[in-house]
This record gives structure tokens, C-alpha cells and sequence, in this order.
């Protein structure tokens, strides 16, 4: 989620294509600083939740007096140093905060401290008290069987003498861990500093209210001890940092995950495992996790969220982040699971029974199915310890079984996780000899250039009849390669997905469009960063032809009297020709945008307005490090083009080469 609480860098240029007339004054640049996306909405249950709570590009020194001068606190110093979290005890204080740091060099409001959340529920309870515990027989999990099976199918479970010393770290950030639990290692240790005091007190690490932590915990390394069950790397040492305080484990900020992420990299952790998540993007989080993922080679893995939809949950959909869906025991994708193009790879999540203060209780959610991913990391890393983090995350991800369609998918991921796929894989690339493997599935698809991941966004809001609405992209072969719903009622929803050149149908149905009569639902189609196309009004299904050339597209659309036409009838036409002909448009010029983004391209964005007729085209959202050049025939007339940069850091040089350039026939202009 992107918020409209920060200032935002707007390069504007006014362009003129007119012989007849002079250049006309600016309107109100109030288009500048408009968003599409809402602020976040607090629900009911999050007790003490304050949303005067501010991500502050600066550091604490700078930002002492503006802070106190307006009644605020400075909580906490998180990302190196580059934020600090600051919080108000109403809105109207807050706003006179905003308003004083917009004429302070350096110092701007990156983010909402929005919450994030344990993605787990409970199915089952063993109601064995620790009396008992020691009597009962040790059973494997069915997730452990599972991901330990061999190339037959039979689990092989590894035996005490195949696990190795212990060199990368494994750090859990969640409730807390049961000490005293007599399958969980004692020898576990808080990553904060702070936590490691008297058990009595409410932050200590080793102990667990809600018991979530201690769940994830034992699927990762549960102790071979002839009671309870196994974890994927029996008796290994684990940094814990609690984040749940409260017996129903709710909620914590996005902050104080940013800042338990800091404490286990300062531990030397190599591995973070986070069953938790919430729907709110966060600019200043993302910057952080990729540093620690380029930098400090740390491997992150998160829950893709249980909302059983194709909405998109953090940090799990940073790309730096590896995302864990949820299957069932006959390899199914639990309803719970979500789904979309950041989905990496998918593990037993399904009535998983672990270990939880006094007893043994099974969980259901995507937070069981990460600890497997993370376990399977923490083992293959210590087995190969010259690997780095991204040779691992290869290895993860083509050590597989592919299930769903063909190669990668939205729902499974690259497949389902196999640690010995994964060990044969860097048994045959070494790690250490040179660039690092690239991941693949055991039987990919011809694979798409890397330029092209997430070059296609969906942008959707449903009517009072979410239910109603579904859509899919086949490609030239009639396979469908895109598609998602149905929706819940009266929510916007972002898809993204990655489409190689190439011709294209895009076809979304509902039984009478999602805009007007039951609600003010729409759509927007974006290909390479710029809109091809809008709709929402239509009866029973809309179509939509384009094609993807490098980083051009052509379109049309049939908005659509083809309700008796079956899915498999639709038959793309041939390829159309990137403009329409020049008679089907009056006189015009050519203008030419080139962009380069630079290490945060996400946070690009721009739009052309006719000062006359308004909006002409836009784009934005674009991958890092990436090249767009975008062309549109203009009519003559006075023009502006806005150029903006979400955290207002613009595109050079701070954080990479970022450039534009703009140009209309013979006219260049550099920028």
C-alpha cells in the first residue's frame, strides 16, 4: 500500500505544440499530489492502535525539536539510522507536524506505522499436560514426511548424523518461544537485547502467550527426542525476537518488525523467518529489506497471507522476500492461501500439529507453511555453507514439484518445496564457483526475459457483487498465462504478472459489467508502465486485444455482444500495428518519453495532461533498474508532463543512475 501521507518530488514540464498559440499559465498542480489508492482504515480490534504514528525520513537529532514542538515522542530509530518513528496523541497535532517538516531539507514523511499480523488459526488441540508430555510416543508431522520425500515418494527423513554444525543462524520473529518446552531446544537466545531480562516481564523472549511462535518453532527444529514430534533441523540453535505480546497475538507496528529484523541481522542471522504480515506496503521497509538481502546476504522468508484471494501481503511481496503459499496434504492450495505474481513457492500448511507452550496443537494457515521453507533453508545452508543467500534461493526454488499449470504459477509458486531436489540441484552447481544458479522448475516453460517480471498491472475495483467478477489473459496458444477472482464486494484490488512479447486477449467477465448499477466498480490495464486501457461498464463480458512488443503495445477493444461465445472460441487477431493509421487520427507529432529508473523504479510516476482536454496518458510503478521509452502522437496545444518520485528522493543519484529524457519530432529535451 502506498499512502497519501508523504510529500512527493514532481518534475513538471509544460510542453508546447502549437505555432498558433503562446504558452498557457499552469492550472493548480493539485494533480500532482493526487493518489488512487486510500489511506489505511483502522479495524475495530486493534486495541491501542494509534494512527498518528509516522515514518520519518531523518534522523532522530534532526527531527528532536520539530517532534516535541508539536507534543510528539520519537519511539524509535530504525533502517541504519535513515528513519525515525514518531508518534502524536491526535490528527490535528500530526498535521501540524506535517505541515512544519514540508519546509525542512532532509526530513520528509515516508510511511504510515501500519500493523502487521500473525497469519495462522487453530483446528486442532492434543489436551496432554506436561505431566504426560514425556509419555507420548514421538510422531513425524505429515509437512516433514512431506518435504523430506525422495525421488519414489517415500519420506527419508534425515538421520541425527547427516545434520551439520550449525555456521547460518536462523532468527523467528513472532510471539515469542516456550523455554521450558521439553521439545524445544533450551539453548535458544533473544536477538534484542532487551528481551533477554526477567521472565516475569512481558518482553522476555522465552516465553510465549499466544503460542504461535513456539509452533513455528518447533516445525523448524523440534528435538529428535523420542516424544512430541520433529522439526526439519532437530535441536538446531534458533535468535527469537518477540513481536506479539498479547494472549490473542493481534497485532504489532510495522516498525517494531523493521526494528526486529535489525536485531537478528546485528546478531548475525543469515535466515529470518516471519509468520506474519498485513496488506500495507511500507517504502521505508522495503528500502531496508532489500539492503539486508543485498547487502548483509540475509535470506528473508514470509507468510503470503490467509486471505484466501489475489491481494498482495508484506513484506512477503517484496521481491526480496521469499512469499509461502499453503497446500493440503493431497497437494492442494488451501482456500486460505493467497495468491498472486509474488508467490514463490509453496509448503504443508494444513492442520500442522507442532509444538505450543505445555502441549501440542495444530495450526492451519500460511504462518505453518513458512517455518517448513525456513527449516529447509536453515538445513541446506549449514550443508552448504559456502553458498550465498541468493545460491540458496535458487536452490529452494527449483528443488521442486511443480504442481498447478506448467512452471511457476500465482497459486503454488515454483512448486512444492522438496529438500532433497534442493540438495541435488547445489550438488550439481557448487556454490562458490561464480555467478550464482539461477532458479528454474524441474520441467519450465520457455522463460521470459527478466525485463518483462510484472511488466502487466491490473488495477480493479469490484461493485456491490464482487463474487461476480473474474478475468483472464490467454496467449497466441489459447493458454491462459494471467487470471484472477472472484472478488470480495466494494474493495480495490492491484494484480501484476509478467507477459513476454508476444499477442494477447484479456477477457473479464460479469453479469452485468461492475459499473454503474451496482456500484462504482472499474478497471485499468497497464502494459510496461503505461494505461492501455479502462473500462467497467459492459454486460456480461468485455475483450480487450493487445499486443506486447518489447516495450511498445497495441490494443483494441470489443466491448462485447459475444455472451453466447464459449472461453475457448476466442481466437486472438493478428498482430496490430503499434499506432492506428494516420487517417484515423488528425494531423499530429510525435513526442517521446525515455525513462531509466533507478534502484527503487516502484516508486516512479508520471502523467501528460492536455492543458485544454486534461489527461492524456501515464505510467508508473516500474521495475528497478529499468529502461521504458513510451510514444504518443500529440495534437497541437499546450501540454504538461509530470514526473514524480513516491519518497521524494527523485531518480539520480542517490540511489543509483536514474535519468528521462523527453523529445517531440527534431526537439530533444534532457533532464
Amino acid at each position: 500500500m502506498k499512502y497519501s501521507l508523504f510529500p512527493l518530488i514532481a518534475y513538471s514540464v509544460l510542453i508546447n505544440i502549437s505555432s498558433l498559440t503562446g504558452i498557457k499559465a499552469f492550472r493548480a498542480q493539485e494533480e500532482a499530489n493526487q493518489k488512487d489508492e486510500p489511506s489505511f482504515t483502522i479495524p475495530e480490534h486493534l486495541e491501542g492502535y494509534n494512527s498518528n504514528r509516522y515514518i520519518i525520513k531523518g534522523n532522530a537529532q534532526d527531527l528532536e525539536t520539530l517532534v516535541e514542538k508539536e507534543g510528539g515522542i520519537i519511539h524509535d530509530v530504525i533502517g541504519k539510522g535513515q528513519f525515525s518513528v514518531v508518534e502524536f496523541e491526535n490528527h490535528n497535532t500530526a498535521e501540524k507536524f506535517r505541515f512544519s517538516i514540508s519546509s525542512h531539507d532532509g526530513i520528509g514523511l515516508v510511511d504510515q506505522d501500519t500493523p502487521v499480523y500473525s497469519f495462522g488459526s487453530q483446528v486442532q488441540e492434543d489436551r496432554n499436560s506436561i505431566r504426560n508430555l514425556r509419555s507420548l510416543q514421538e510422531s513425524t508431522p505429515w509437512g516433514i514426511n512431506k518435504i523430506f520425500e525422495d525421488e519414489n515418494g517415500r519420506p527419508n527423513i534425515p538421520s541425527k548424523g547427516y545434520l551439520p554444525d550449525v555456521t547460518h543462524n536462523i532468527c523467528i520473529i513472532d510471539s515469542g518461544y516456550e523455554l521450558d518446552h521439553p521439545d524445544l531446544p533450551n539453548d535458544a537466545s533473544a536477538a534484542d537485547p532487551y528481551q533477554r531480562r526477567s521472565s516475569n516481564d512481558d518482553d522476555y523472549f522465552g516465553t510465549d502467550n499466544c503460542g504461535h511462535g513456539s509452533h513455528i518453532a518447533g516445525t523448524i527444529l523440534a528435538s529428535d527426542n523420542n516424544i512430541g514430534v520433529i522439526g526439519v533441523f532437530p535441536g538446531a540453535p534458533a535468535f527469537i525476537v518477540k513481536v506479539f505480546h498479547s494472549f490473542s497475538c493481534s497485532w504489532t507496528y510495522r516498525s517494531g518488525l523493521s526494528k526486529a529484523v535489525e536485531q537478528c541481522v546485528k546478531k548475525g542471522a543469515k535466515i529470518i523467518s516471519m509468520s506474519l504480515g498485513g496488506p500495507f506496503n511500507s517504502n521505508s521497509e522495503k528500502k531496508m529489506f532489500d539492503q539486508i538481502y543485498e547487502d548483509d546476504g540475509v535470506l528473508l522468508i514470509a507468510a503470503s497471507g490467509n486471505n484466501g484471494d489475489s491481494s498482495f501481503n508484506y513484506p512477503a511481496s517484496y521481491e526480496s522476500v521469499i512469499s509461502v503459499a499453503a497446500i493440503d496434504s493431497k497437494h492442494r492450495i488451501a482456500s486460505f492461501s493467497q495468491y498472486n505474481s509474488q508467490v514463490d513457492i509453496s509448503a504443508p500448511g494444513m492442520n500442522i500439529r507442532s509444538t505450543v507452550r505445555n502441549t501440542y496443537k495444530s495450526y492451519s494457515g500460511t504462518s505453518m507453511a513458512t517455518p517448513h521453507v525456513s527449516g529447509v533453508a536453515l538445513l541446506l545452508w549449514n550443508k552448504y555453507p559456502k553458498c550465498t543467500n541468493k545460491e540458496i534461493r535458487a536452490a529452494i526454488e527449483a528443488g521442486v514439484d511443480d504442481l498447478g499449470p506448467r512452471g511457476r504459477d500465482d497459486y503454488f509458486g515454483h512448486g512444492l518445496l522438496k529438500y532433497w531436489k534442493a540438495a541435488k540441484y547445489l550438488d550439481g552447481r557448487p556454490c562458490g564457483a561464480g555467478e550464482s544458479p539461477t532458479a528454474v522448475s524441474p520441467t519450465p516453460p520457455s522463460p521470459s526475459p527478466p525485463s518483462y517480471k510484472n511488466n502487466f498491472r491490473l488495477k480493479l475495483r469490484t461493485d456491490n457483487y464482487g463474487h461476480e467478477t473474474t478475468w483472464f489473459i490467454k496467449n497466441s496458444n489459447k493458454d491462459i498465462v494471467l487470471q484472477g477472482g472472484p472478488y470480495d464486494d466494494n474493495r480495490s484490488y492491484t494484480e501484476r504478472g509478467s507477459l513476454p512479447v508476444g499477442s494477447y486477449i484479456f477477457r473479464i467477465k460479469d453479469d452485468d459489467g461492475i459499473c454503474c448499477d451496482y456500484g462504482d466498480g472499474m478497471y485499468d490495464m497497464y502494459v510496461n508502465g503505461v494505461k492501455i486501457h479502462s473500462g467497467g461498464s459492459f454486460e456480461k463480458k468485455e475483450i480487450v486485444e493487445f499486443d506486447v512488443k518489447h516495450d511498445k503495445y497495441s490494443m483494441s477493444t470489443k466491448d462485447d455482444d459475444i455472451s453466447k461465445m464459449n472461453d475457448d472460441d476466442i481466437t486472438p487477431t493478428s498482430p496490430l500495428p503499434s499506432t492506428l493509421p494516420p487517417t484515423s487520427k488528425p494531423s499530429c507529432d510525435k513526442f517521446e518519453l525515455n525513462i531509466r529508473t533507478d534502484n527503487y523504479g516502484d516508486e516512479v510516476s508520471w502523467f501528460l495532461k492536455d492543458l485544454d482536454k486534461g489527461p492524456v496518458t501515464s505510467g508508473g510503478e516500474y521495475d528497478s533498474n529499468s529502461e521504458y521509452t513510451v510514444t504518443e502522437c500529440l495534437t497541437r496545444g499546450s501540454y504538461k508532463l509530470i514526473i514524480k518520485d513516491k519518497i521524494g528522493d527523485g531518480i539520480c543519484c542517490q540511489h543509483g543512475s536514474g535519468s528521462l529524457s523527453q523529445k517531440r519530432q527534431d526537439i530533444q529535451d534532457r533532464s
